[in-house]
């Protein structure tokens, strides 16, 4: 393995640990998501709590979409280890096509949730969280 390779490899495994750091600061830290606005709350608590804190949910989601995007690089990073054992060419595929999925999985949640602090003054019944809480 040349040295250009194996820096870009260490800088994407190491993406791994800034996503972590990047998504409970601003999932955790800045939005205040952590304990999560219960589904059972009536649709006038869930838009208060997104009118209160708009500013700080909207930074905080900001911040935990961009660590979200490194779950990419940690996973090509996986996948290239991977690939370097015998036989497991397939499965460094396969890993690598569920890493890109569960980057989506992370993005989508957070999109709708920043669509909703982009409109807190909207009817309380479409800033609900029933389609991001399974409850």
């Amino acid at each position: 393995m040349n040295t250009l390779n194996y820096r870009n490899q260490l800088v994407c495994a190491w993406s791994g640990f800034v996503f972590i750091a990047l998504f409970l600061g601003g999932f955790w830290v800045i939005a205040g998501f952590v304990p999560p606005p219960s589904p059972a709350n009536p649709a006038e608590v869930t838009a208060t709590f997104f009118a209160e804190h708009t500013i700080a949910i909207r930074i905080g989601l900001w911040v935990t979409m961009v660590g979200c995007a490194l779950v990419a690089s940690w996973t090509v990073a996986v996948s290239a280890q991977l690939k370097r054992i015998d036989g497991a060419e397939v499965l460094a595929q396969l890993q690598l096509i569920l890493g890109a999925l569960l980057t989506i999985e992370f993005l989508i949640p957070v999109m709708i949730w920043q669509t909703a602090a982009f409109r807190p003054a909207s009817n309380p019944e479409t800033v609900m969280l029933s389609t991001t809480w399974p409850g």
